[in-house]
């Protein structure tokens, strides 16, 4: 039986949420985790602020309504990620379809590919990696909420009282509950891609039967690229958190634009983002290059045996050739030069710059606002833009 493929579809997780009517045969019911997650990660920090009077406040950094960011991860990340999710999924099933079906790998090497698919299911449905991703998420948590405690600084989620400082009702619920489960999901999506990166890998190390002259000009690997451009989505679902939490540092918290924190923030994430997802592409270089190599001499070959065979019937080979006969001579002569094109234009790595531009527009998009908002823009462009 052959081997099945999901990276989401009926894992650990979705068959906890379907035990409490949030998922159903293995798929997410979005409209129900927008209402239900929202109300066990937000509502609870909007009563607790509001009890002890840290709803809304004069100084901004002790409101908690002036915490956009919060209300960014809370009430539309999660939501989002969720829906990626799906998205994702659905492509990814595709290109395994087509990894295993399609006829790239050789049949020696199938069942290799197809041990890789059956370990990278083993580990997707693992306890020890849902339970790393939760602990990490409760470390970064209260590593996160320790810092904000001792930094002298009275927030909605930290209370000042003299000389002592602790958290308030809402800064445990955060602390317990909301960003460890918000942490939780970075570390899923981090988890989803190593394993997805690891089939790649496998796939890569399998004897691939690759054509250097194929029509999509990257050895019959550019479903690949289409597979990882899909993972643009949760790129922009993790910038509109950075965004928002970078305007709340600069806006609210008082930081400066030039701070180590916020140029960290910015650059790490528009370097970081999207070349994970490009990266385990490179895989499959090797062979692609070889393919490549392997293309120019076989079809440098049959280019020169083909002209000189058509020279030596319609130039040399005739005192008076008649040009209709030879029509399909040179349209195979045509074709020919189309197919060493293609071998000359063959990427070396699965990927073309829409996808790049996809991935990276992707993380910028979200950020561009806060960018423009906090940064000065020189004179000249801000003349041409009429801002």
């Amino acid at each position: 039986m052959d081997a099945q493929f999901a990276l989401f579809e009926n894992d650990r997780l979705r068959r906890v949420m379907t035990r409490f009517g949030l998922a159903s045969d293995g798929h997410v019911r979005l409209w129900r985790c927008a209402l239900v997650l929202p109300i066990v990660l937000w509502a609870p920090l909007v009563l607790l602020s509001a009890v002890q009077g840290l709803w809304w406040t004069q100084d901004l950094k002790q409101s908690f309504l002036a915490d956009f960011s919060v209300h960014m991860q809370m009430l539309v990340a999660i939501p989002f990620f969720l829906f990626a999710e799906e998205f994702v999924e659905q492509r990814i099933g595709e290109a395994w379809l087509q990894l295993r079906d399609g006829g790239l790998v050789s049949p020696e090497s199938r069942q290799v590919l197809l041990d890789a698919a059956a370990k990278a299911m083993r580990v997707r449905d693992s306890i020890w990696l849902d339970m790393l991703a939760y602990a990490l998420g409760l470390a970064g948590a209260w590593i996160w909420l320790w810092q904000m405690k001792s930094d002298g600084v009275s927030t909605w989620h930290s209370v000042v009282d003299g000389p002592s400082e602790g958290l308030s009702l809402a800064g445990w619920w955060l602390g317990l509950v909301s960003v460890p489960i918000l942490n939780y999901w970075y570390g899923r999506w981090l988890g989803k891609w190593a394993i997805w990166s690891y089939l790649l890998w496998s796939a890569s190390h399998t004897n691939l039967r690759l054509s250097a002259a194929h029509p999509d000009l990257s050895g019959g690997l550019s479903f690949l690229n289409r597979t990882q451009g899909s993972f643009g989505m949760i790129v922009f679902g993790i910038g509109m958190v950075v965004a928002t939490t970078v305007g709340y540092l600069v806006g609210v918290a008082g930081l400066a634009a030039h701070s180590f924190a916020v140029w960290f923030s910015i650059t790490g994430f528009l370097t970081l983002g999207p070349t994970a997802f490009l990266l385990p592409l490179f895989f499959f270089s090797r062979q692609l290059v070889e393919a490549k190599t392997r293309g120019f001499v076989e079809y440098g070959a049959l280019g020169l045996e083909y002209t000189e065979a058509f020279r030596s019937k319609w130039i040399t080979g005739r005192e008076k050739p008649n040009p209709l006969e030879a029509s399909a001579d040179i349209a195979g002569l045509c074709d020919l030069g189309q197919h060493y094109e293609n071998v000359r234009n063959m990427r070396v790595v699965p990927f073309d710059f829409n996808t790049a531009l996809q991935l990276f527009g992707a993380a910028l998009g979200p950020l561009l606002p806060v960018l423009l908002r906090i940064f000065e823009l020189p004179e000249p462009i801000k003349k041409l833009f009429g801002i």
